[in-house]
Protein backbone atom coordinates (compact mmCIF):
# COMPACT_ATOMS: atom_id res chain seq x y z
CA UNK A 1 0.00 0.00 0.00
CA UNK A 2 1.40 3.85 -0.85
CA UNK A 3 1.46 5.75 2.06
CA UNK A 4 1.26 9.62 1.23
CA UNK A 5 3.97 11.82 4.31
CA UNK A 6 3.67 14.40 5.84
CA UNK A 7 5.50 17.33 3.94
CA UNK A 8 7.84 17.83 7.05
CA UNK A 9 8.88 14.34 7.06
CA UNK A 10 9.82 13.73 3.53
CA UNK A 11 13.78 13.40 3.37
CA UNK A 12 15.70 15.17 1.00
CA UNK A 13 16.18 11.69 -1.43
CA UNK A 14 12.47 11.22 -1.35
CA UNK A 15 11.96 15.19 -2.31
CA UNK A 16 14.20 14.33 -5.24
CA UNK A 17 12.66 11.03 -6.41
CA UNK A 18 9.51 13.31 -6.70
CA UNK A 19 11.04 16.22 -8.37
CA UNK A 20 12.24 13.56 -10.86
CA UNK A 21 9.16 12.10 -11.49
CA UNK A 22 7.15 15.52 -11.95
CA UNK A 23 9.73 16.56 -14.53
CA UNK A 24 9.35 13.09 -15.77
CA UNK A 25 5.39 13.29 -16.49
CA UNK A 26 5.95 17.22 -17.96
CA UNK A 27 8.34 15.44 -20.73
CA UNK A 28 5.84 12.67 -21.60
CA UNK A 29 3.05 15.74 -21.80
CA UNK A 30 0.96 14.12 -19.08
CA UNK A 31 1.06 16.84 -16.50
CA UNK A 32 -0.05 18.98 -19.56
CA UNK A 33 -3.46 16.44 -19.90
CA UNK A 34 -3.67 16.85 -16.29
CA UNK A 35 -3.85 20.68 -16.48
CA UNK A 36 -6.73 20.20 -18.82
CA UNK A 37 -8.67 17.98 -16.74
CA UNK A 38 -8.81 20.44 -14.60
CA UNK A 39 -9.39 22.93 -17.02
CA UNK A 40 -12.43 21.54 -19.17
CA UNK A 41 -14.15 20.01 -15.77
CA UNK A 42 -16.71 21.54 -14.43
CA UNK A 43 -19.07 21.04 -11.32
CA UNK A 44 -16.26 20.64 -9.59
CA UNK A 45 -15.96 23.45 -6.89
CA UNK A 46 -18.05 25.70 -5.43
CA UNK A 47 -20.46 26.81 -2.22
CA UNK A 48 -23.36 25.13 -4.72
CA UNK A 49 -24.43 21.38 -5.98
CA UNK A 50 -23.78 19.32 -7.59
CA UNK A 51 -19.77 21.64 -7.20
CA UNK A 52 -20.21 20.83 -3.57
CA UNK A 53 -20.92 17.34 -3.75
CA UNK A 54 -18.40 16.59 -5.92
CA UNK A 55 -15.34 18.67 -5.40
CA UNK A 56 -13.80 16.22 -2.80
CA UNK A 57 -14.61 12.94 -4.75
CA UNK A 58 -13.49 14.45 -7.84
CA UNK A 59 -9.68 16.01 -6.67
CA UNK A 60 -9.44 12.46 -4.81
CA UNK A 61 -9.61 10.64 -8.00
CA UNK A 62 -7.97 13.75 -9.63
CA UNK A 63 -5.00 12.99 -7.28
CA UNK A 64 -5.08 9.53 -7.20
CA UNK A 65 -4.90 9.33 -10.67
CA UNK A 66 -2.41 11.75 -10.95
CA UNK A 67 -0.09 9.86 -8.78
CA UNK A 68 -0.43 6.90 -11.10
CA UNK A 69 1.29 8.90 -13.36
CA UNK A 70 4.15 9.90 -11.45
CA UNK A 71 4.82 6.13 -10.02
CA UNK A 72 5.09 5.01 -13.69
CA UNK A 73 8.48 7.41 -13.78
CA UNK A 74 9.38 6.42 -10.45
CA UNK A 75 6.70 3.69 -8.61
CA UNK A 76 8.66 4.63 -5.18
CA UNK A 77 6.67 7.92 -5.81
CA UNK A 78 3.65 9.19 -3.28
CA UNK A 79 2.68 12.61 -3.45
CA UNK A 80 2.92 13.94 0.20
CA UNK A 81 0.82 15.88 2.01
CA UNK A 82 1.22 19.67 3.08
CA UNK A 83 1.04 19.81 6.85
CA UNK A 84 -0.97 23.45 6.50
CA UNK A 85 -0.52 24.10 10.54
CA UNK A 86 2.67 22.65 10.86
CA UNK A 87 4.45 24.53 7.88
CA UNK A 88 3.62 27.79 6.83
CA UNK A 89 5.89 28.16 4.43
CA UNK A 90 6.55 26.22 0.62
CA UNK A 91 8.64 23.29 1.48
CA UNK A 92 12.31 24.08 1.40
CA UNK A 93 12.77 21.91 -1.74
CA UNK A 94 9.88 23.33 -3.80
CA UNK A 95 10.65 26.56 -3.25
CA UNK A 96 13.45 27.20 -6.34
CA UNK A 97 10.99 24.53 -8.61
CA UNK A 98 7.90 25.10 -9.74
CA UNK A 99 7.09 22.79 -12.22
CA UNK A 100 5.37 24.04 -15.10
CA UNK A 101 4.06 27.07 -13.42
CA UNK A 102 5.48 30.75 -14.36
CA UNK A 103 4.84 32.57 -11.33
CA UNK A 104 4.52 32.51 -7.31
CA UNK A 105 3.97 35.71 -5.17
CA UNK A 106 3.64 34.13 -1.68
CA UNK A 107 1.77 36.05 0.87
CA UNK A 108 0.92 39.29 -1.34
CA UNK A 109 -2.71 38.32 -1.89
CA UNK A 110 -5.06 39.79 1.24
CA UNK A 111 -6.94 37.25 1.46
CA UNK A 112 -4.38 34.55 1.48
CA UNK A 113 -2.83 32.56 4.31
CA UNK A 114 -2.67 29.23 5.91
CA UNK A 115 -5.06 27.43 7.84
CA UNK A 116 -4.39 27.36 11.64
CA UNK A 117 -5.21 24.54 13.90
CA UNK A 118 -8.40 25.98 15.49
CA UNK A 119 -9.97 26.48 11.78
CA UNK A 120 -8.89 22.64 11.38
CA UNK A 121 -10.50 21.44 14.48
CA UNK A 122 -13.62 23.78 13.85
CA UNK A 123 -13.70 22.38 10.25
CA UNK A 124 -13.28 18.79 11.20
CA UNK A 125 -15.54 19.19 13.88
CA UNK A 126 -18.99 19.67 11.30
CA UNK A 127 -20.98 16.51 11.51
CA UNK A 128 -22.66 17.52 7.89
CA UNK A 129 -20.85 16.37 4.93
CA UNK A 130 -21.96 19.61 3.06
CA UNK A 131 -21.16 22.09 5.48
CA UNK A 132 -17.90 20.38 6.15
CA UNK A 133 -16.83 20.16 2.56
CA UNK A 134 -18.08 23.73 1.57
CA UNK A 135 -15.97 24.99 4.64
CA UNK A 136 -12.86 22.97 3.78
CA UNK A 137 -12.70 24.25 0.14
CA UNK A 138 -13.63 27.95 0.94
CA UNK A 139 -12.12 28.61 4.41
CA UNK A 140 -8.64 26.40 3.87
CA UNK A 141 -8.33 25.22 0.64
CA UNK A 142 -9.37 28.41 -1.45
CA UNK A 143 -6.75 30.41 1.09
CA UNK A 144 -3.65 28.80 0.60
CA UNK A 145 -4.19 28.98 -3.41
CA UNK A 146 -4.57 32.96 -3.03
CA UNK A 147 -1.41 32.69 -0.46
CA UNK A 148 1.08 31.11 -2.98
CA UNK A 149 -0.42 33.13 -5.98
CA UNK A 150 0.48 33.46 -9.42
CA UNK A 151 -0.60 29.99 -11.29
CA UNK A 152 -1.77 28.92 -7.97
CA UNK A 153 -4.71 31.21 -7.81
CA UNK A 154 -5.92 30.04 -11.17
CA UNK A 155 -7.90 27.32 -12.34
CA UNK A 156 -6.58 26.91 -15.33
CA UNK A 157 -3.00 26.88 -14.86
CA UNK A 158 -2.56 25.60 -11.01
CA UNK A 159 -1.90 22.20 -11.58
CA UNK A 160 0.91 23.19 -13.04
CA UNK A 161 2.61 23.58 -9.92
CA UNK A 162 3.61 21.01 -7.55
CA UNK A 163 2.85 22.97 -4.44
CA UNK A 164 -0.92 21.88 -6.52
CA UNK A 165 -0.88 18.04 -6.07
CA UNK A 166 0.84 18.50 -2.03
CA UNK A 167 -1.60 20.74 -1.28
CA UNK A 168 -4.40 18.53 -2.25
CA UNK A 169 -2.91 15.57 -0.98
CA UNK A 170 -3.74 17.50 2.38
CA UNK A 171 -7.54 18.51 1.32
CA UNK A 172 -7.89 14.13 0.47
CA UNK A 173 -6.35 13.19 3.69
CA UNK A 174 -8.22 15.67 5.79
CA UNK A 175 -11.77 14.36 4.46
CA UNK A 176 -10.18 10.97 5.27
CA UNK A 177 -9.39 12.00 8.90
CA UNK A 178 -13.01 13.08 8.84
CA UNK A 179 -14.77 10.25 6.89
CA UNK A 180 -13.46 8.13 9.98
CA UNK A 181 -16.11 9.72 12.47
CA UNK A 182 -18.41 10.32 10.01
CA UNK A 183 -18.54 7.39 7.62
CA UNK A 184 -22.54 7.53 6.69
CA UNK A 185 -22.83 11.49 5.45
CA UNK A 186 -21.69 11.08 1.84
CA UNK A 187 -22.03 13.10 -0.98
CA UNK A 188 -25.21 13.28 -2.46
CA UNK A 189 -24.53 14.09 -6.22
CA UNK A 190 -27.12 12.48 -9.00
CA UNK A 191 -26.59 10.16 -12.06
CA UNK A 192 -24.02 11.88 -14.57
CA UNK A 193 -22.81 14.07 -11.34
CA UNK A 194 -21.53 10.54 -9.31
CA UNK A 195 -19.11 9.71 -11.63
CA UNK A 196 -16.01 11.26 -11.47
CA UNK A 197 -15.28 12.45 -15.37
CA UNK A 198 -12.77 12.22 -17.31
CA UNK A 199 -12.41 8.49 -15.24
CA UNK A 200 -14.96 5.87 -14.23
CA UNK A 201 -14.61 5.98 -10.89
CA UNK A 202 -17.95 6.68 -9.14
CA UNK A 203 -18.44 8.82 -5.22
CA UNK A 204 -19.05 5.14 -3.97
CA UNK A 205 -15.76 3.19 -5.43
CA UNK A 206 -14.09 6.59 -3.80
CA UNK A 207 -15.35 6.32 -0.11
CA UNK A 208 -12.96 4.02 1.08
CA UNK A 209 -8.70 5.09 0.82
CA UNK A 210 -7.80 1.58 1.82
CA UNK A 211 -9.59 -0.07 -1.19
CA UNK A 212 -7.53 2.57 -3.21
CA UNK A 213 -4.25 1.38 -1.94
CA UNK A 214 -3.20 4.48 -0.17
CA UNK A 215 -3.11 5.95 2.88
CA UNK A 216 -1.35 8.32 5.34
CA UNK A 217 1.07 8.74 7.62
CA UNK A 218 0.01 8.98 11.83
CA UNK A 219 -3.66 7.48 10.31
CA UNK A 220 -5.69 7.26 13.45
CA UNK A 221 -5.95 4.18 15.30
CA UNK A 222 -9.87 3.37 14.60
CA UNK A 223 -10.14 2.69 10.56
CA UNK A 224 -12.57 4.50 8.51
CA UNK A 225 -16.04 2.45 8.63
CA UNK A 226 -17.62 2.78 5.10
CA UNK A 227 -20.64 2.12 4.62
CA UNK A 228 -21.67 -1.36 7.22
CA UNK A 229 -21.28 -4.59 5.18
CA UNK A 230 -23.80 -7.14 6.78
CA UNK A 231 -22.62 -10.77 6.67
CA UNK A 232 -26.13 -11.51 8.84
CA UNK A 233 -29.29 -10.61 8.20
CA UNK A 234 -30.66 -7.29 8.36
CA UNK A 235 -32.03 -5.40 11.82
CA UNK A 236 -35.29 -5.05 10.12
CA UNK A 237 -36.71 -7.94 7.84
CA UNK A 238 -40.34 -6.03 6.68
CA UNK A 239 -41.98 -2.77 7.66
CA UNK A 240 -46.12 -2.84 6.98
CA UNK A 241 -48.25 0.58 7.37
CA UNK A 242 -50.89 -0.79 9.57
CA UNK A 243 -53.51 1.43 11.56
CA UNK A 244 -53.44 5.07 11.19
CA UNK A 245 -50.19 6.43 11.89
CA UNK A 246 -48.66 3.14 13.01
CA UNK A 247 -46.61 0.71 11.27
CA UNK A 248 -45.68 -2.73 12.06
CA UNK A 249 -41.97 -3.83 11.83
CA UNK A 250 -40.80 -7.24 11.46
CA UNK A 251 -37.79 -9.24 12.60
CA UNK A 252 -37.51 -13.01 12.54
CA UNK A 253 -40.98 -14.91 13.97
CA UNK A 254 -41.82 -11.43 16.03
CA UNK A 255 -43.31 -8.08 15.38
CA UNK A 256 -43.63 -4.46 17.06
CA UNK A 257 -45.99 -1.56 16.37
CA UNK A 258 -44.77 1.70 16.19
CA UNK A 259 -46.60 5.53 15.82
CA UNK A 260 -45.02 7.57 12.79
CA UNK A 261 -46.05 10.76 14.12
CA UNK A 262 -44.84 10.06 17.61
CA UNK A 263 -41.84 8.69 16.50
CA UNK A 264 -41.57 5.62 18.95
CA UNK A 265 -42.93 1.65 19.59
CA UNK A 266 -46.10 1.26 21.28
CA UNK A 267 -46.20 -1.84 23.18
CA UNK A 268 -43.28 -4.57 23.30
CA UNK A 269 -42.19 -7.05 20.48
CA UNK A 270 -45.05 -9.66 19.82
CA UNK A 271 -44.76 -13.04 17.48
CA UNK A 272 -46.52 -12.73 14.57
CA UNK A 273 -48.62 -15.47 15.55
CA UNK A 274 -50.59 -13.43 17.65
CA UNK A 275 -50.92 -10.47 15.51
CA UNK A 276 -51.77 -11.85 12.41
CA UNK A 277 -53.73 -15.21 13.27
CA UNK A 278 -53.80 -17.82 11.31
CA UNK A 279 -50.96 -16.20 8.94
CA UNK A 280 -48.92 -18.84 7.87
CA UNK A 281 -45.34 -17.77 7.97
CA UNK A 282 -45.53 -16.98 11.30
CA UNK A 283 -42.10 -17.77 11.88
CA UNK A 284 -40.79 -14.52 9.39
CA UNK A 285 -41.62 -12.75 6.38
CA UNK A 286 -39.02 -11.38 3.47
CA UNK A 287 -42.19 -8.53 2.42
CA UNK A 288 -45.40 -7.46 3.61
CA UNK A 289 -47.28 -4.76 1.67
CA UNK A 290 -51.07 -3.28 2.30
CA UNK A 291 -53.36 -4.13 -0.16
CA UNK A 292 -56.78 -2.81 -1.66
CA UNK A 293 -59.46 -3.07 0.58
CA UNK A 294 -58.40 -3.84 3.45
CA UNK A 295 -55.80 -6.53 2.55
CA UNK A 296 -52.58 -7.31 3.52
CA UNK A 297 -50.30 -9.66 0.98
CA UNK A 298 -47.17 -11.52 2.98
CA UNK A 299 -43.94 -13.01 0.91
CA UNK A 300 -41.99 -15.25 2.12
CA UNK A 301 -39.01 -17.40 -0.09
CA UNK A 302 -41.32 -17.86 -3.21
CA UNK A 303 -44.46 -18.46 -1.83
CA UNK A 304 -47.38 -15.24 -0.61
CA UNK A 305 -50.41 -14.90 1.18
CA UNK A 306 -53.56 -12.55 1.09
CA UNK A 307 -54.26 -11.94 4.88
CA UNK A 308 -57.85 -9.44 5.65
CA UNK A 309 -56.98 -7.47 8.42
CA UNK A 310 -60.92 -6.48 9.03
CA UNK A 311 -61.55 -10.47 9.60
CA UNK A 312 -58.28 -11.07 11.24
CA UNK A 313 -57.82 -14.20 9.18
CA UNK A 314 -56.14 -15.70 5.60
CA UNK A 315 -57.51 -15.34 2.96
CA UNK A 316 -58.36 -18.96 1.77
CA UNK A 317 -56.65 -20.87 -0.80
CA UNK A 318 -53.20 -18.87 0.29
CA UNK A 319 -50.31 -19.42 0.22
CA UNK A 320 -49.64 -19.39 -3.56
CA UNK A 321 -46.24 -19.41 -5.80
CA UNK A 322 -45.57 -16.11 -6.53
CA UNK A 323 -44.98 -16.31 -10.19
CA UNK A 324 -48.39 -17.73 -10.10
CA UNK A 325 -50.26 -15.22 -8.29
CA UNK A 326 -48.43 -12.68 -9.85
CA UNK A 327 -46.94 -14.03 -13.11
CA UNK A 328 -46.02 -10.48 -14.91
CA UNK A 329 -43.69 -8.92 -12.12
CA UNK A 330 -40.87 -11.56 -13.04
CA UNK A 331 -40.03 -12.33 -9.70
CA UNK A 332 -40.22 -15.40 -7.90
CA UNK A 333 -38.75 -13.82 -4.95
CA UNK A 334 -39.50 -10.58 -3.26
CA UNK A 335 -36.79 -8.32 -0.82
CA UNK A 336 -39.44 -5.62 -0.41
CA UNK A 337 -42.66 -4.09 -1.13
CA UNK A 338 -44.15 -0.75 -0.64
CA UNK A 339 -47.59 0.86 -1.66
CA UNK A 340 -46.27 3.93 -3.00
CA UNK A 341 -50.07 5.54 -3.59
CA UNK A 342 -53.43 4.58 -3.39
CA UNK A 343 -52.99 2.77 -6.57
CA UNK A 344 -49.19 2.10 -7.31
CA UNK A 345 -47.75 -0.76 -5.65
CA UNK A 346 -43.57 -1.49 -5.86
CA UNK A 347 -41.78 -4.68 -5.76
CA UNK A 348 -38.03 -5.27 -5.04
CA UNK A 349 -36.31 -8.10 -5.78
CA UNK A 350 -32.48 -7.94 -6.27
CA UNK A 351 -30.92 -5.23 -8.22
CA UNK A 352 -34.44 -4.82 -9.86
CA UNK A 353 -37.99 -3.45 -9.42
CA UNK A 354 -41.75 -3.61 -11.08
CA UNK A 355 -44.62 -1.22 -10.69
CA UNK A 356 -48.00 -2.83 -10.47
CA UNK A 357 -50.77 -0.77 -10.64
CA UNK A 358 -53.58 -2.23 -7.96
CA UNK A 359 -56.45 -0.83 -9.92
CA UNK A 360 -55.66 -2.35 -13.42
CA UNK A 361 -54.49 -5.43 -10.98
CA UNK A 362 -51.63 -5.92 -13.66
CA UNK A 363 -47.67 -4.49 -13.98
CA UNK A 364 -48.10 -0.77 -14.57
CA UNK A 365 -46.68 -0.29 -18.13
CA UNK A 366 -44.30 -1.98 -20.51
CA UNK A 367 -40.65 -2.88 -19.38
CA UNK A 368 -40.19 -4.14 -16.03
CA UNK A 369 -38.31 -5.28 -13.94
CA UNK A 370 -35.90 -2.42 -14.44
CA UNK A 371 -32.88 -1.76 -12.68
CA UNK A 372 -33.25 0.04 -9.47
CA UNK A 373 -30.21 2.21 -10.03
CA UNK A 374 -31.21 3.38 -12.95
CA UNK A 375 -34.78 4.90 -11.54
CA UNK A 376 -33.92 6.09 -8.35
CA UNK A 377 -31.12 8.67 -8.57
CA UNK A 378 -28.89 8.90 -5.84
CA UNK A 379 -30.56 6.07 -3.73
CA UNK A 380 -27.81 4.30 -1.57
CA UNK A 381 -29.32 0.55 -1.87
CA UNK A 382 -29.05 -0.50 -5.58
CA UNK A 383 -29.96 -4.12 -4.68
CA UNK A 384 -30.83 -6.49 -1.98
CA UNK A 385 -33.52 -3.98 -0.18
CA UNK A 386 -35.04 -5.51 3.28
CA UNK A 387 -37.70 -2.66 3.80
CA UNK A 388 -39.28 -0.40 2.72
CA UNK A 389 -41.72 2.07 3.81
CA UNK A 390 -43.92 4.93 2.06
CA UNK A 391 -45.12 8.08 5.40
CA UNK A 392 -45.52 11.67 4.44
CA UNK A 393 -43.69 11.97 0.35
CA UNK A 394 -41.16 10.15 1.79
CA UNK A 395 -40.00 6.37 0.65
CA UNK A 396 -37.68 4.44 3.59
CA UNK A 397 -35.47 1.75 2.33
CA UNK A 398 -33.74 -0.56 4.72
CA UNK A 399 -30.59 -2.45 4.17
CA UNK A 400 -28.62 -4.21 6.83
CA UNK A 401 -27.55 -1.83 9.29
CA UNK A 402 -28.56 1.28 7.34
CA UNK A 403 -31.61 3.33 5.89
CA UNK A 404 -32.32 5.79 3.58
CA UNK A 405 -35.01 8.06 2.88
CA UNK A 406 -36.01 8.97 -0.90
CA UNK A 407 -38.13 12.20 -1.84
CA UNK A 408 -40.81 11.49 -4.04
CA UNK A 409 -41.92 14.64 -5.12
CA UNK A 410 -38.31 15.33 -5.86
CA UNK A 411 -37.41 12.01 -6.89
CA UNK A 412 -34.00 11.61 -5.42
CA UNK A 413 -32.86 10.94 -1.98
CA UNK A 414 -32.42 13.47 0.69
CA UNK A 415 -29.21 15.17 1.57
CA UNK A 416 -27.21 13.89 4.40
CA UNK A 417 -28.35 10.23 3.67
CA UNK A 418 -28.08 6.92 4.39
CA UNK A 419 -27.39 6.53 7.76
CA UNK A 420 -26.98 3.88 10.69
CA UNK A 421 -29.65 2.51 12.43
CA UNK A 422 -28.41 2.65 15.11
CA UNK A 423 -28.62 5.77 17.39
CA UNK A 424 -30.97 7.09 14.33
CA UNK A 425 -33.83 4.70 14.20
CA UNK A 426 -33.24 2.42 17.12
CA UNK A 427 -37.02 0.73 17.55
CA UNK A 428 -35.64 -0.96 13.87
CA UNK A 429 -32.67 -2.66 15.94
CA UNK A 430 -34.43 -5.64 16.31
CA UNK A 431 -33.82 -8.90 18.35
CA UNK A 432 -35.58 -11.96 16.82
Amino acid sequence: MNVRKSSLKVNNSEWDKFIAAFDGVIRNGKLAEFVGFHTMMRRIHGEAVPGLWRFLPWHRAYVLEFEKELQRIDSSVTIPYWDWPQQSLIPPKLANYQGLAESREPGVHPRGNFPDQGLIDAIMGETNFRTFANRLESEAHNSVHRWVGGDMNTMMNSPRDPLFWIHHSAVDRYWYLWQVDNYSNIPGALGADRIMDPWTHTIDDLLDIRKLDYAYDAAPAKPIATRPTVSVAGLVDAMLPYKLRKAIYFKGSNCIEFHLHKGRPEGSLKPISSVFPGMSFSNGVDAAVKWAGGKVFFFKDDQCVRYDLRKRQQDSGFPQLIDNYFPEIGFTTIDAAVKWDRRTVYFFSGSQFTRYNLKAGRVDGSGFPRLISHNFPGLTFEDDIDATLCHRGKTYFVKGAEYSRFNIRQWQQDFGFSRPITGNWPVLDLKD
